[in-house]
């Protein structure tokens, strides 16, 4: 019943605005963000 109704709710309005997982920051702030990480842990 619940994959029933997630199913129906994606094809009747979700999968018009979801557009997947966004890149936020360019390559080089998410490798500073990565050394950063690596020095703390």
């Amino acid at each position: 019943m619940c994959i029933g109704h997630a199913t129906a709710t994606w094809w009747l309005s979700a999968r018009k605005w979801f557009t997947g997982p966004k890149v936020q920051g360019s390559a080089a702030e998410l490798a500073e963000i990565g050394a950063s990480l690596a020095a703390a842990g």
